[in-house]
C-alpha cells in the first residue's frame, strides 16, 4: 500500500523525526525520573557502588566474589563509573541508569530514517522512523525498565550506518566494537556487517576489522587479561536465567517434549539460535549490501524471535529492526509488544501505575500476550525479508551524505 500526501522533502522529514524523537525522549525521561524502575536499575546501582570503589576493570573479579555476578561488557562498567562520580554529586542513580537508553533511542529513530529512505522514500521512511520514536516498548525498557539493551541497538545501527551511507568501515567497526563492549548480542550482526563493509567499500572494507579489532582491544584486553577465567564464565558464556517464559523454549515446555530437548536446545542450541541470526543478516547482506541497516536489524529480530533467553527488556532488540526491514510489519510488532510489557510493569508495579517494580513469573495472561508478540515479531520479519529482498536497490548509496543536495527538491511518495 503506497502512503500519498504532498511531498516532503529530506531536510524536513528529519525535523519531523528529530522533533518527535525529542518530544519521545523528554517523555522517557520524565518516566526515569520520577519511577524507581525494574530491579535491574537497583542491580546497576549496586554494581556502580562496586566500581566506583575497584573500578570497572577489577569489578569482574570483586562481583564474581560476592552475591552478584557482573556480566556486563566493559563499556557498560565505565558508564556506570561515570555515573557513580555523578551520583556522588547529587544526581539520581535511578535517573541515570537510564540515560543512556534514553539517548541512544533518539539516535536510533534518526538513523532509521536514513537507512530506509533509498528504498522506502523519504515519506514512508519518515513513519518508520516516527514508529521507532514514538514506540512503547523503548518507552517502556528505556524509561522505565532500566538496561543497556537499546544502547547496543542504538551503536549496531550507527555502525550500518556508517558503512551503508558515509562509506567509513573504519568508524563503522568502531561503532559495532562499542555495541559489542555493551552487550554480546550485536555479534550476530557482525558477519552481515564486515560483508557490507568489502561489498560497499572494495579492498577498504579491511578497515571495517580494524575499527572493530582496535575498539574491542581497547575496552576488552583488560578484563581479559586480568579476569580470563571470571569473563569467559560470567560473560562470554551467559546462557540468561533458568526462568523462560518467552518463545520457542516456552513452547517446547507446553508441547510437553523430553526435558533432553529443552536441556539441548538452551544449552548447546543456543549457539544453533546465534548461528540462525548471524545467516539471515549476511543473506540480506549479500543480496543487498547497501541494507545494511536492515541486515543488522533482521539478525538483531531474529535473535529475539528464536531465543532461548528470557527478559522483558530484550524485546528491544527487534524494535528499530522490525521497522527498518518493513513500516507495517515494525508497526505490529511495536503496538503489541508494547502493550504486552505496559501490562507486566504495571502489575510488577502493584497494578498500577508504573514506580517500584518487582519482577515475578509471568501470569497467564501475560503468558498469551507474550506469545502473541511473538507470533507478532515472527510475522514482522518474514514481512521484512519479503520488503528487503523483494524491490532490491540497484543505484549506489553515496559516499557521503546528501541532506543538502535532496534539502531543495521535494521527492513524492512511492
Amino acid at each position: 500500500m503506497a502512503i500519498t500526501g504532498p511531498a516532503i522533502t529530506l531536510r524536513n522529514a528529519r525535523l519531523q523525526v528529530l522533533l518527535t524523537g525529542l518530544i519521545a525522549t523528554a517523555a522517557k525521561i520524565a518516566v526515569a525520573a520520577s519511577t524507581h524502575g525494574t530491579g535491574d536499575v537497583r542491580t546497576f546501582e549496586e554494581f556502580a557502588h562496586t566500581i566506583a570503589a575497584v573500578g570497572p576493570v577489577s569489578v569482574y573479579g570483586a562481583a564474581h566474589a560476592g552475591p552478584m555476578v557482573y556480566n556486563h561488557g566493559p563499556l557498560t562498567g565505565i558508564l556506570l563509573d561515570m555515573m557513580a562520580h555523578l551520583k556522588a554529586v547529587g544526581a539520581p542513580m535511578p535517573l541515570l541508569v537510564r540515560l543512556p537508553a534514553c539517548g541512544a533511542d533518539l539516535m536510533t529513530c534518526l538513523l532509521v530514517l536514513d537507512l530506509t529512505r533509498d528504498r522506502m522514500g523519504i515519506r514512508r521512511a519518515r513513519w518508520c522512523a516516527i514508529v521507532v520514536a514514538l514506540s512503547p516498548v523503548l518507552v517502556a525498557v528505556s524509561g522505565f525498565h532500566g538496561n543497556t539493551d537499546p544502547v547496543f541497538v542504538g551503536l549496531t545501527l550507527l555502525s550500518a550506518w556508517l558503512l551503508a551511507r558515509r562509506r567509513s568501515p573504519l568508524w563503522g567497526g568502531v561503532a559495532l566494537g562499542l555495541a559489542l563492549s555493551v552487550k554480546l548480542v550485536p555479534v550476530v550482526a557482525a558477519p552481515a556487517l564486515l560483508l557490507a563493509a568489502f561489498r560497499l567499500c572494495g579492498r577498504g572494507g579491511y578497515r571495517f576489522g580494524v575499527g572493530l579489532a582496535a575498539a574491542l582491544t581497547a575496552l576488552w584486553a583488560g578484563p581479559l587479561l586480568r579476569y580470563p577465567a571470571q569473563v569467559r564464565a560470567d560473560v562470554l558464556d551467559y546462557a540468561g536465567v533458568l526462568y523462560r517464559p518467552w518463545g520457542v523454549p516456552k513452547f517446547v515446555a507446553l508441547l510437553e517434549l523430553p526435558p533432553h530437548w529443552l536441556a539441548l536446545l538452551v544449552g548447546p542450541g543456543r549457539f544453533a539460535v546465534v548461528l540462525l541470526a548471524a545467516v539471515a543478516g549476511l543473506w540480506v547482506a549479500w543480496r543487498e549490501p547497501q541494507e545494511a541497516g536492515a541486515a543488522a536489524g533482521l539478525s538483531l529480530a531474529v535473535m529475539l524471535l528464536l531465543s532461548t533467553a528470557s527478559a522483558a527488556q530484550y524485546l528491544a532488540w527487534a524494535a528499530a529492526g522490525t521497522a527498518i526491514a518493513d513500516l507495517y510489519g515494525g508497526l505490529a510488532y511495536n503496538l503489541v509488544a508494547g502493550l504486552f510489557l505496559t501490562e507486566l510493569y504495571s502489575r510488577w508495579s502493584g497494578g498500577g501505575l508504573w514506580d517500584y517494580a518487582r519482577a515475578t513469573h509471568w501470569t497467564l495472561l501475560e503468558l498469551r500476550w507474550s506469545a502473541t508478540a511473538w507470533g507478532t515479531l515472527a510475522v514482522a520479519v518474514l514481512l521484512g525479508f519479503r520488503s528487503v529482498l523483494k524491490q532490491p536497490v540497484t543505484a549506489p548509496a553515496p559516499a557521503f551524505d546528501d541532506a543538502i543536495a535532496n534539502a531543495s527538491q521535494p521527492v513524492g511518495s512511492r
